[in-house]
């Protein structure tokens, strides 16, 4: 099986070097990410620059981060993990195209019915209108490495070969 590409979103108020990046490591990913500054300028168009120029096979973003990851993955039509993603901050001043795109991507949604900041059954509900495969545990916002960690080992398989190209 070829190594699977992903790339790294990091939420509003996180950064790198990330967890979550080292667990996708450990599996033998090749994982790409850069420092988002969601408060500059066209964060949006800057992150869509980088993974263009990366290619992954997948995309990943945690809470802002995975808005940005549902917005990306249905314009270039990669499936997309998303981590407790922050759909509540839709009209948070990143420029974000106006709607979601044209592709249905696949989607698998990882939540934390403690979440603080968002909404958990807002957020479920939103991940249920697009068709994504949920799972919830007890954590927070925050995702912490080990629950990431398990929820990839759980869901492997169906997640490689989604990505076979």
């Amino acid at each position: 099986m070829k190594n699977t590409k992903a790339y790294f979103f990091h939420g509003l108020e996180s950064s790198l070097p990330s967890s979550k990046v080292d667990v996708m490591k450990s599996l033998g990913w090749e994982v790409g990410a850069h420092p988002m500054n969601y408060n500059g300028r066209q964060p949006y168009k800057t992150a869509l620059s980088y993974v263009s120029e990366f290619q992954p096979d997948i995309i990943i973003g945690s809470s802002l981060g995975g808005l940005t990851a549902r917005y990306m993955s249905t314009y270039l039509n990669l499936p997309a993990i998303l981590l407790n993603p922050a759909f509540s901050f839709k009209n948070y001043q990143v420029d974000f195209p106006n709607d979601f795109g044209q592709f249905k991507p696949r989607f698998w949604a990882l939540l934390g019915e403690n979440d603080e900041v968002v909404n958990f059954s807002q957020n479920k509900l939103e991940m249920e209108k697009i068709g994504a495969s949920i799972f919830v545990n007890t954590h927070g916002h925050r995702t912490p490495a080990a629950i990431f960690s398990d929820f990839l080992q759980k869901n492997l398989l169906e997640i490689e070969t989604s990505v076979i190209k």
